[in-house]
């Protein structure tokens, strides 16, 4: 399903662009000395349903930036039953905004796009099970080069430039953020309901921002257009005229509009990262039991060094890396993880755990998990509302 969006839209005519600024927010940056305005940017919050807002920003060159939850501006919730067509949910937000600002956008096969979150959600059939697995994972989810943070029952998050992967309850996520607003506009009963209905459930999403679109999709419109230009200016003045310089630096930029979108690749993308955390996607075979692993070590290290990787190995194995950093040097941390990975050895999905009363569910977040089942399409609520939106558009 696709839930967050950042759009960023053509140049807008400068008459409908007034018109907009008048229910939005001016800020201004002004050189006291000089009186020079430094910069000016308009943006402003747009009411959506159920009160989910719509967030604008006017830049300078008049395009438009626009952030939101388009699965809960469309359905005033996202626990469930959203959308993978990009397209069709663009233009019910343009529909919306069309209403509201009565302004009309440009066709949204040219809007430029700087962020998607795709997610899935899994029913564990209980919030013991969610929590359960997501205390588990926190003990053992690793992401080369990135943190990870997260809540005890709650959730856990790794943080990076291009990509942000998120493993949250959402029974506990919706209670916190949008229970209290959901109960004054849609009253007590339909907040009630919507409780009952995130019950069990557990929600992985991979927040995918401007960069690694552009990694996802070279080949697009805009390259290709720039590409053709590029060509021509070559045979007329050659390589090395400077007008043809200053091309070539445009042309290493990109930009993916909705023309260029395929949602198979976002969905792949998605796969990718997950797995990346819950176990290692690699070919390669990992030792990950505790006498294979002592008979590793022993074939490559002394027996000094085997008592010091074997113990590091066991903490990782039962405790997590979070809390095994706690208790070493950062250089002998990774200095030790370095030398088990090196010999193939894996801390995950081990043979040796600490003995608790709390029992994980057995379970790996992918797309043909028999946890899915109808969650992440779009039910008949979501169905009528996007036909009331776009009926006579």
């Amino acid at each position: 399903m696709i839930d967050t969006v950042c759009f960023l839209t053509p140049k807008i005519p400068e008459i409908y662009i007034r018109k907009i600024k008048l229910k939005l927010k001016l800020y201004e940056c002004t050189d006291c000395e000089s009186g020079e305005i430094l910069y000016s940017f308009s943006t402003g919050v747009i009411p959506g349903s159920y009160d989910s807002s719509i967030n604008l920003k006017i830049n300078i060159d008049n395009t438009i930036k626009i952030t939101c939850s388009i699965h809960k501006i469309i359905l005033g919730y996202n626990i469930a039953y959203g959308s993978d067509n990009l397209i069709l949910l663009a233009n019910c937000l343009k529909k919306i905004l069309y209403k509201t600002l009565e302004v009309k956008l440009p066709d949204v096969m040219l809007w430029d796009l700087l962020r998607i979150d795709y997610t899935l959600t899994f029913n564990l059939k209980n919030q013991e099970n969610v929590e359960s697995y997501i205390n588990s994972l926190r003990m053992t989810a690793s992401y080369a080069r990135r943190e990870t943070d997260g809540k005890d029952n709650q959730g856990i998050w790794l943080n990076g430039s291009t990509t942000v992967i998120k493993f949250y309850n959402k029974q506990r996520e919706f209670i916190k953020h949008d229970y209290r607003k959901i109960k004054q506009v849609a009253g007590i009963e339909k907040a009630e309901n919507l409780i009952d209905l995130s019950q069990g459930l557990l929600r992985v999403e991979v927040s995918i921002y401007s960069r690694k679109i552009k990694q996802l999709f070279p080949k697009t419109i805009y390259r290709k257009q720039m590409f053709k230009e590029y060509k021509k200016l070559i045979n007329e003045y050659g390589f090395k005229n400077p007008v043809v310089q200053a091309f070539d630096k445009q042309f290493k930029k990109n930009k993916v509009t909705l023309k260029d979108f395929r949602i198979d690749k976002i969905i792949k993308l998605w796969e990718s990262e997950v797995l990346k955390v819950v176990k290692d996607d690699t070919n390669k075979v990992l030792v990950n039991k505790d006498n294979l692993v002592l008979e590793k070590l022993k074939e490559n290290y002394s027996n000094r060094k085997v008592s010091s990787l074997y113990t590091f190995w066991t903490l990782l194995s039962t405790r997590g890396e979070l809390y095994v950093k706690t208790l070493y040097q950062k250089a002998t941390f990774y200095r030790l993880r370095k030398d088990l990975i090196s010999c193939g050895i894996s801390w995950k999905d081990t043979n040796i755990y600490i003995k608790t009363d709390e029992k994980v569910i057995s379970f790996v977040p992918s797309l043909d998990s028999p946890f899915l089942y109808d969650y992440n399409k779009p039910n008949d609520e979501f169905k009528e509302k996007v036909y009331q939106l776009l009926r006579g558009a």
